[in-house]
């Protein structure tokens, strides 16, 4: 499932207020990434029961026909199904660190604020740079969600994924990176965030400077401070931060297409392997789980299939076929 397309099923869950709605239409309408977000909205359309568009649904459909004028130009099939879910999720958006991200940027700059997106798709890297000159590298099946324009007291931006930043030094208005788990604030430095949605742990490492991580689901928890070759480790399910050294050579090296992994379990290698070659991972076989912990350097631009070779001979019994773009292990 792509980033965009888990984005959407989370803003279908619960109703949230009539200006974050329009924000969501705004972003969901734009011609960015128009083919990931109609094949996504395609299968939210399919997965609705039969006849479930009520007349809130309706009432969407039409604000959103009137809006863009599709009404008026075209009734046929594709594009009628694709108001219609666009309507249902604009009417039921669901997403807290994207709504909280509009609001601190509201208040920040006492105004409208217009949200931007880059997405990074599985196999394939981004780099862009935010308006206050901030440099972001976006791994494989990543996103990003930005204020389109510089201001206020603090920086956010909320992110789905991976990325390596390179943060502009701004003592009066710090940096501050929202996942689905932590919050991470800086004044300046260089760090990597993993905070995909399908993976157990958000992982934070830094390269130079100093970040504070914040816990805001769970106000138990102390803020973390992190020192440069330092990364710590939240399980989203337990809850529960690890911080570990790790060498300055394992940081954000995906930047350069280099697979480097230290202490990982085999899962969380494929899981990357998955992103960075595109291909969707399925283990036949729990027996991977919970077993020794690689460390690991693919450092030559090794393909997918050079890489399970390495893997199949430091791994015991370690299986797997490969059809289409799906591997398979057992």
């Amino acid at each position: 499932m792509s980033i965009i397309t888990h984005i959407i099923r989370l803003f279908s869950e619960n109703d949230y207020p009539r200006e974050t709605q329009d924000k969501f239409k705004d972003w969901l309408l734009d011609d960015a990434h128009k083919a990931e977000k109609e094949e996504a909205l395609a299968d939210l359309w399919r997965s609705l029961p039969e006849g479930k568009a009520d007349a809130s649904t309706l009432a969407a459909l039409k604000q959103v026909e009137e809006r863009t004028g599709a009404g008026k130009r075209s009734r046929n099939r594709r594009l009628h199904y694709w108001m219609v879910a666009a309507a249902v999720v604009a009417a039921a958006l669901a997403s807290g660190i994207l709504t909280g991200l509009y609001y601190h940027a509201h208040r920040q700059n006492a105004g409208p604020v217009a949200l931007a997106e880059c997405f990074a798709p599985d196999g394939e890297l981004r780099r862009l740079v935010l308006p206050d000159s901030s440099v972001v590298t976006l791994n494989s099946g990543s996103l990003l969600v930005y204020p389109k324009q510089a201001g206020g007291h603090e920086r956010y931006v909320y992110l789905n994924g991976e990325a390596f930043f390179e943060v502009k030094h701004d003592a009066e208005r710090p940096f501050v990176v929202k996942t689905d788990g932590v919050d991470v604030r800086v004044l300046g430095t260089q760090f990597d965030v993993s905070a995909y949605p399908d993976e157990a742990d958000i992982t934070t490492t830094l390269l130079k400077g100093s970040v504070r991580l914040h816990f805001p689901k769970h106000p138990d928890l102390p803020d973390y401070q992190l020192q440069p070759d330092y990364q710590l480790i939240f399980n989203k399910k337990n809850a529960w931060p690890i911080m570990k050294k790790v060498s300055d050579k394992y940081i954000g090296a995906w930047r350069n297409n280099k697979l480097t992994f230290s202490a990982s379990p085999l899962e969380k290698v494929l899981e990357t392997f998955g992103h960075h070659f595109n291909v969707e991972v399925y283990f036949n076989s729990h027996s991977y789980y919970g077993r020794d912990l690689l460390t690991l350097k693919l450092v030559h631009n090794e393909t997918l299939k050079e890489s399970l070779e390495i893997l199949r001979r430091i791994v015991p019994h370690f299986n797997y076929k490969l059809s289409d773009n799906k591997l398979y292990i057992y």
